[in-house]
């Protein structure tokens, strides 16, 4: 008779982490005996014969895609689909629900609990880009951080960056979810990209006085709270990227030596507790 596979080490850690309830990313798990209840964190009061039944396998397709069906190219972005409940038997489907939702998110925060964690910093992960990425490799630190901070946001990621570059800390543990970021993701690497090449352009003569500045300012930061539908979060040539806009607002902070008032983090709150 075939033994069963013990849980790995990953899993069994995240569940000592925690009491029979608790948020991973924007997912709301309730043990339930020998099963786990998995919903989105919206739906967390909503009865479960209002909520669509769905296996295991087929939350990888759920995480594909937002409310509007564009695709996610970021699966910690905080717009992960509501309406729908799981119900993973026994800590191995928990675990496997949980990657199809979060890819590598319960291994990457298992793995990170060591100190230093076993991350790959900015210089050493643009050092090893070609091609067109290689141009990433000329920001300064200033820059990177701007790039941090139009691109890593809570209103962006949901993961907590464990990489930096000199100068600039990484996300303090009550700033996001304990879904650990060990490198920088593809959608960043795109927006780095495009701020190099942005600092390569010949800036446009503005002549905005302060009011002018503060009106500009005000209106992306509006355009931020409430981003155009239909724009792929990896389109960074799109005018209304929430991406483009954060880089935007960061230059406007730089030349007016105004301090940055993107936001980079946000209190757990905003993310749920178990």
């Amino acid at each position: 008779m075939p033994l069963s596979p013990l849980p790995s080490p990953a899993i069994r850690w995240l569940l000592n982490r925690h009491s029979d309830s608790f948020v991973f990313g924007q997912v709301q798990v309730k043990r339930d005996g020998v099963r786990f209840c998995l919903r989105s964190t919206a739906d967390r009061d909503r009865p479960e014969e209002l909520l669509r039944d769905l296996p295991v396998s087929g939350l990888r397709q759920l995480a594909q895609f937002d409310e509007l069906g564009e695709f996610r190219p970021l699966k910690s972005a905080p717009d992960l689909r509501t309406g729908w409940v799981c119900f993973a038997l026994g800590e191995e489907q928990l675990e496997l629900a949980l990657d199809q939702l979060y890819p590598g998110g319960v291994v990457d925060s298992w793995s990170s609990r060591v100190d230093p964690p076993p991350v790959t910093q900015y210089r050493d992960f643009v050092g090893r880009q070609t091609g067109m990425y290689r141009v990433a490799q000329n920001l300064s630190a200033a820059d990177v951080s701007e790039v941090i901070r139009a691109s890593c946001g809570v209103r962006q990621c949901l993961k907590r960056r464990r990489w930096t570059v000199e100068g600039v800390e990484g996300d303090s543990p009550d700033a996001k979810s304990e879904i650990a970021c060990l490198e920088p993701c593809a959608v960043f690497l795109e927006c780095a990209r495009r701020a190099a090449r942005l600092a390569q352009d010949e800036p446009a003569a503005m002549g905005l006085v302060e009011q002018d500045r503060a009106v500009l300012e005000a209106a992306l930061q509006q355009v931020l709270s409430a981003p155009a539908p239909g724009v792929r979060a990896g389109d960074l040539g799109h005018p209304l990227n929430p991406r483009r806009i954060g880089l935007l607002l960061e230059k406007l902070h730089r030349t007016s030596g105004a301090p940055s008032s993107a936001p980079s983090g946000g209190a757990q709150k905003h993310l749920g507790t178990g």
